[in-house]
């Protein structure tokens, strides 16, 4: 079970890196949270949406 938790909590984090190197306003040697992660990535989701809208 231990195995199994360490495991998930790397493929977790690696997701997350992978999602931080996606938002274009995040240095690449930036330390977020979690959380800031997907406050982040959030905000730029809704940025997106108005780009998207606003060209229509």
């Amino acid at each position: 079970a231990n195995e199994r938790e360490r495991a998930r909590m790397r493929v977790l984090s690696k997701a997350f890196g992978r999602l931080k190197t996606t938002l274009p306003w995040v240095p690449a040697d930036t330390k977020l949270s979690k959380l800031d992660t997907l406050r982040l990535a959030s905000s730029y989701i809704a940025h997106l949406r108005r780009v998207l809208h606003y060209e229509d």
